[in-house]
């Protein structure tokens, strides 16, 4: 897992049907591998636990990567500001944090 609990990129992602789902190519990626190590099998405790540790992992980074995409909007606004220099630098760096705190913990 990551230290900010999202999936690392740089990301793929791929449509997954008509009705606007998405699917995150190396978040599938990382949990495909996991199958092919054993896991899913569940035969002692230890794997048992490790199974549990590994979805407790997904399910982080799951919700990582969600607070991350509803951040990206204002994360690029942030972005543009900078490099259009519209604003003052206090604006312009209040803005910026107010979008990475919602990426990271989902705060407004």
């Amino acid at each position: 897992m990551t230290e900010n609990g999202y999936t690392p990129g740089p990301w793929r992602v791929f449509r997954t049907d008509d009705y606007g789902s998405y699917r995150i190519h190396e978040a599938a990626r990382e949990q495909n591998e996991w199958v092919s190590e054993g896991y899913g099998q569940m035969e002692t405790d230890e794997e048992e636990a490790e199974g549990d540790r590994r979805n407790e992992i997904a399910e982080l980074h799951d919700e990582g990567n969600r607070r991350l995409i509803q951040a990206a909007p204002e994360l690029l606004e942030a972005c543009e500001a900078v490099l259009k220099g519209e604003s003052t630098d206090d604006e312009i760096l209040n803005q910026v944090a107010t979008a990475v705190a919602r990426a990271k913990r989902g705060e407004a």
